[in-house]
C-alpha cells in the first residue's frame, strides 16, 4: 500500500505575531464608551451591562447588539438600579444575573440584580455573602459559583460561594481560593474551573490552577460539591483584566494589563495537554474589555485601548480556530516540522521531525485526557532530520486502546503537538 505523508496541525509557543489581517473586523461601536462592562450572549444577541465611561462615570445602562444587522440598541433594556463595573454577568435558567462589582465612592457591591428578558424587567435577588469586584461567576456541578475578587479595602476575597436556587441565597462553598486574586482569566471545561493570572497582593501574577471536582462528591446540593486545586503551567507573561474565551478544548487568554501597559497577546491553552499551544497578537493592545463567543467568532467589546480612557470600539475575530490553524501552518518553515504517517494508523506510526536547533528534546505520547502514555525520547538532538516509531504501546509495552492521541515535541523554547488517530 502506498504511504501518504500528512502534515499535521502543529501549534507553537514562540514570539507572538499578528494573526488577524483577514480574520478580524471592526464592528459597529457601542453607543457609550465603557470599560469593565459585563456581557453575555442571550437568544442570539449580545447584552452589555454597566462599566465605566471615558469620563469615569459608572454606568447602569444596557446595550444590546444585533449580530446580523451590526447595530447597537441602548433603549431596549431598562436601566438597572446599582451602577457598577467589574461585575460578573451570567445566563442562568433563562434569566441574566448581574452579580457584585465596583460602584460609586469606591464601594464594592454584594448586591445581585436579575434581568428577565421575557418580561423586560429587573428584579432584586439575594445578596452575595461577600462584597466583591473583579470576580468571576461560573457554573460547576449545576450551580453558580462566585470565585475571587476584591473587597472595598482592596483585600482579596478567598471565600468561594455558591447559589442555592431552592433557598434563593448564596452559601459558603466547601473549597477556597488557591492563592486569592482578582481580575483573573477564568473558564470552565468538563466541570473543572480553570484560573490563569490575575491581580494579587504583589500586582500581576502568572500562576495558573484548575479546580477539579472530587468524583464521589454529591451533585445534588452545592455545599456537598468538593473540588481540589491542581497546579497548571504558568502564563508566559503576568497579567490581568483581559478577556477569556473557551471554544472546544482551547482556552483563549486575550489581552490584559500588567498594571503599566496593555497587551496585544493571545495565549492559547490546550485543556487536553495542559500546555500553552499558541501565542498570537491582536492588531491593538487592550484591557478591561468584555469578551463574548458566538459560534467560533469572538467579539471584544469596549475596554481600555490606548492609555486608560474607556473606548466604544467592538472588534470581531472571525472563526478563531481556523485563523489559529492557518497562522500556525504559515510559521512552520522556520520551526520544528513534524510529519506523521500513516494517519490514521493500525499497527505503528512513523513520526518524522526536522530539528532547527541543537538542544535537549522530550518527545512524549499523551491520550485525549492529557495523561502520559509513553516517553519516546528524552535527550539532546542536533539540527537535521529525525525519525521515531510508535507501536501503540505504553511505557510498560501494553497495547493502548483505539482512539485519539497526541505526540508532544518539546525543547527549551518550543512546543509542538501532533494529533494521531489509532484504529484497530
Amino acid at each position: 500500500m502506498k504511504k501518504r505523508t500528512i502534515l499535521m496541525t502543529v501549534f507553537f509557543i514562540l514570539a507572538p505575531a499578528s494573526l488577524f489581517a483577514g480574520g478580524g473586523k471592526q464592528c459597529a461601536s457601542l453607543k457609550t464608551p465603557r470599560a469593565g462592562a459585563s456581557a453575555v450572549l442571550y437568544d442570539g444577541a449580545i447584552y452589555v451591562f454597566g462599566g465605566k465611561s471615558n469620563s469615569n462615570k459608572i454606568l447602569n445602562t444596557v446595550e444590546v447588539y444585533d449580530i446580523t444587522a451590526d447595530t447597537w440598541d441602548s433603549t431596549r433594556v431598562p436601566e438597572f438600579k446599582n451602577a457598577r463595573y467589574d461585575a460578573a454577568a451570567i445566563v442562568w435558567n433563562n434569566l441574566i444575573y448581574l452579580i457584585g462589582g465596583n460602584t460609586r465612592n469606591d464601594k464594592v457591591l454584594e448586591e445581585v440584580e436579575v434581568y428577565d428578558p421575557a418580561q423586560n424587567k429587573w428584579y432584586d435577588a439575594h445578596d452575595l455573602r461577600k462584597e466583591r469586584g473583579g470576580h468571576t461567576v461560573s457554573v460547576l456541578g449545576g450551580h453558580m459559583f462566585a470565585i475571587g475578587g476584591k473587597k472595598k479595602n482592596g483585600n482579596l476575597v478567598d471565600e468561594i460561594e455558591w447559589y442555592d436556587e431552592a433557598e434563593q441565597e448564596w452559601e459558603k462553598a466547601e473549597f477556597r481560593m488557591m492563592h486569592p486574586r482578582a481580575a483573573h482569566f477564568a473558564a470552565v471545561f468538563n466541570d473543572s474551573f480553570y484560573m490563569f493570572g490575575g491581580s494579587s497582593f504583589g500586582g500581576a501574577v502568572a500562576d495558573a490552577y484548575k479546580a477539579v471536582r472530587i468524583q464521589n462528591s454529591s451533585s445534588g446540593h452545592g455545599d456537598d460539591l468538593k473540588f481540589q486545586w491542581h497546579k497548571l503551567p504558568s502564563m508566559p507573561i503576568s497579567r490581568f483584566y483581559g478577556a477569556t474565551i473557551q471554544i472546544g478544548t482551547m482556552i483563549y487568554l486575550i489581552g490584559g494589563t500588567d498594571g503599566q501597559s496593555n497587551f496585544k497577546r493571545i495565549d492559547i491553552f490546550n485543556t487536553t495537554s495542559e500546555t500553552y499551544v499558541g501565542t498570537l497578537e491582536l492588531p491593538f493592545a487592550r484591557s478591561g474589555m468584555a469578551g463574548v463567543v458566538v459560534g467560533s467568532d469572538v467579539f471584544l467589546i469596549g475596554g481600555h485601548k490606548d492609555g486608560w480612557a474607556a473606548i466604544s470600539e467592538v472588534y470581531a475575530i472571525k472563526d478563531i480556530g481556523t485563523a489559529v490553524t492557518e497562522f500556525a501552518t504559515k510559521k512552520l518553515s522556520s520551526k520544528i516540522l513534524a510529519n506523521a504517517y500513516p494517519n490514521p494508523f493500525r499497527t505503528q506510526v512513523k513520526i518524522d521531525l526536522t530539528i532547527p536547533l541543537n538542544g535537549q528534546y522530550k518527545i512524549t505520547i499523551f491520550n485525549l485526557l492529557g495523561q502520559k502514555i509513553k516517553s519516546l525520547l528524552n535527550r539532546r538532538l542536533g539540527v537535521g532530520q529525525q525519525s521515531l516509531l510508535w507501536d501503540a504501546t505504553d511505557d510498560n509495552l501494553r497495547p493502548v486502546v483505539a482512539g485519539i492521541y497526541f505526540v508532544s515535541i518539546r525543547n527549551q523554547n518550543q512546543h509542538r503537538l501532533v494529533k494521531l488517530i489509532y484504529v484497530k
